[in-house]
C-alpha cells in the first residue's frame, strides 16, 4: 500500500502551516528615510500560556527602532504610550517592570533619534505593585503621569509630572482607605488636570491644579492643589 499522503491530507497540512499564527510582538518607533519620527507601532500577541509584547520582530529593518526588546523575559507589562504634540509628536512610554518583589514603573522617551535609556519613575518606590500608567501632556508639552498602586490595603491612585530630567515625587490623589484603581487623565482648558478612577462605589474624580515657578528645576517639588471633581471626569 502506498505511503504517500493523500491530496486531502496534503491540503490539510498546508492549511495548518498557513493558519499557525506568527509570533509577533514589538514596541517600536518608526522613522523615515531622513531619520524623522513617523509613528510608534505596537505588535502584541496574547495566548493562554504566554503574553508577548516586547520581542523585536523587525530588529534589522530600516527605520525601525525597538523599545525594550528584552522586556518579555523580564515580564514587563503593556506600555502606556503618548505622543507629545509640543515636540513633533515624539512618544513617551511608561510601563510596569518586575523588580524581584513587585512591579515598579519605568519610562523612556524618543529623543535625538533614539529611545532614551530606561529610567525609573521613583528612585525608591513604596512596596506594592504600581500598575495601569496613563500619560497626557499639557499645552506646553509637560507630561503628567497617573497610576494606581496595589498593596495589602487595596489600591490607591497617584499622580506625578516631569520636571527636567526626572519625575516629581508622586502625590496621592484618591482618599486613603478607598480601593481606587484604573486612572484616566485629561487636561482642561485652564491647565488643570482631571484624574478619574474606579472605586467600589463607582467613579470618582479629582481636579489637580499645579502652579509652576518661573523656572523649573529637578530640585523643586511643587505641592499641587487637589480638589474633588465632578463625576464624569475627562
Amino acid at each position: 500500500m502506498s505511503t504517500r499522503p493523500s491530496v486531502v491530507t496534503t491540503v490539510i497540512l498546508a492549511l495548518a502551516i498557513i493558519l499557525v499564527p506568527e509570533s509577533r510582538a514589538e514596541v517600536a518607533a518608526e522613522t523615515d528615510a531622513y531619520g524623522n519620527y513617523v509613528r510608534t507601532t505596537i505588535l502584541a500577541q496574547s495566548s493562554v500560556r504566554q503574553v508577548r509584547i516586547w520581542k523585536a520582530v523587525r530588529r534589522h529593518a530600516f527605520g525601525v527602532h525597538a523599545l525594550n526588546p528584552e522586556g518579555d523575559r523580564a515580564g514587563d507589562q503593556y506600555p502606556a504610550i503618548a505622543e507629545n504634540p509640543a515636540s513633533g509628536n515624539h512618544p513617551w512610554a511608561v510601563w510596569s517592570r518586575f523588580n524581584g518583589a513587585d512591579f515598579d514603573l519605568v519610562w523612556s522617551r524618543w529623543t535625538s533619534g533614539e529611545w532614551s535609556a530606561i529610567g525609573v519613575v521613583e528612585e525608591a518606590a513604596a512596596p506594592g505593585d504600581d500598575l495601569g500608567p496613563q500619560v497626557v501632556f499639557d499645552g506646553g508639552g509637560r507630561p503628567y503621569l497617573a497610576w494606581w498602586r496595589e498593596d495589602e490595603n487595596g489600591g490607591r491612585v497617584f499622580l506625578s509630572f516631569f520636571l527636567v530630567t526626572h519625575w516629581m515625587a508622586p502625590v496621592a490623589i484618591s482618599d486613603p482607605g478607598v480601593d481606587s484603581r484604573n486612572p484616566r487623565l485629561g487636561v482642561q482648558a485652564d491647565g488643570s488636570v482631571v484624574v478619574e478612577y474606579d472605586t467600589p462605589a463607582g467613579k470618582e474624580a479629582r481636579v489637580v491644579s499645579v502652579f509652576f515657578p518661573a523656572t523649573i528645576t529637578d530640585d523643586i517639588n511643587p505641592f499641587p492643589t487637589v480638589r474633588r471633581g465632578t463625576p464624569g471626569g475627562p
